[in-house]
């Protein structure tokens, strides 16, 4: 009986293996060769990497200050706005009749819409 056991549990591994797919083979390694550039080549290529990492830079700060001074022409815009204000509340200009002449600086009566 132990004998029968043993064999059918023999047959039923290697019909298990059998079954199983055959796992797939790795492909072989192939070296890839490199071509190195001269010494002079690889000098000049990184000069040039250096002028566009420079010139980067350069642009870099450049965004930074117009990002500045566009904060600057609001900051000034909102100061214009408001001492013109100022001055219509003083002199009590009615800003519904009235409009701020920025070349003149003066407040000119508005022009009737058509």
């Amino acid at each position: 009986m132990k004998r029968l056991l043993l064999v059918l549990a023999l047959l039923v591994s290697l019909s298990a293996l059998a079954q199983q797919k055959a796992l797939p083979v790795a492909a072989p390694v192939v070296d890839v060769p490199s071509y190195p550039f001269p010494l002079e080549e690889r000098d000049k290529i990184r000069d040039l990497q250096h002028e566009f990492d420079q010139i980067e830079i350069e642009n870099q700060r450049m965004l930074v200050k117009i990002e500045q001074n566009k904060a600057r022409q609001a900051a000034a815009l909102d100061a214009m706005r408001l001492a013109a204000f100022r001055f219509a509340e003083s002199k009590k200009i009615n800003l519904d009749l009235y409009e701020l002449d920025p070349a003149q600086i003066s407040f000119n009566k508005k022009k009737a819409k058509p």
